[in-house]
C-alpha cells in the first residue's frame, strides 16, 4: 500500500507483508478492532495497541480497518466526527483548567482582602 493510500485512509502502517492469513485470524483482528472502537481509539492508536498487546502486524490491522471502513462508511463518518468533537472538547477543557489554575490564586487573594476589610 502506498503512503498516499495510507494517508487517504487517515492512518499509517508498516510495509506490506505477503504472508497469507486465515479467515479466522481476520475475524479475530476485526473483533479486536471493534474493541478499540469501543475505547474511542483512532486508527493509529488501534494499530499500535494491536501490535503491542496482541502481536498483530500493523499491515493486517490496517487492512482489516480499511475494509471495515469501506463496508461501514456511515458509521466511520460519524465515528470520526465524534472523535474530532471529542478532541475539541478535551482541548477546551484543558484550556478551562489552565484558566482556573491561573485565576484561583487571584480569587484567594481577593477573598482574603475582602475578609480583612470586613474585620
Amino acid at each position: 500500500m502506498s503512503s498516499e493510500q495510507r494517508e487517504e485512509h487517515g492512518c499509517r502502517a508498516a510495509a506490506s507483508d505477503s504472508q497469507p492469513v486465515s479467515a479466522e485470524y481476520i475475524l479475530q483482528v476485526q473483533s479486536l478492532i471493534e474493541q478499540c472502537l469501543l475505547l474511542n481509539m483512532n486508527c493509529d492508536e488501534c494499530v499500535d495497541a494491536l501490535s503491542t498487546h496482541s502481536n498483530v502486524k500493523p499491515v493486517v490491522t490496517l487492512t482489516v480497518w480499511n475494509e471495515l471502513k469501506k463496508e461501514n462508511k456511515s458509521f466511520f463518518t460519524a465515528y470520526e466526527k465524534h472523535q474530532e468533537t471529542g478532541k475539541h472538547c478535551r482541548a477546551l477543557m484543558e484550556e478551562m483548567r489552565k484558566l482556573l489554575v491561573i485565576s484561583k490564586p487571584n480569587m484567594m487573594t481577593s477573598k482574603r482582602t475582602k475578609e480583612q476589610k470586613g474585620s
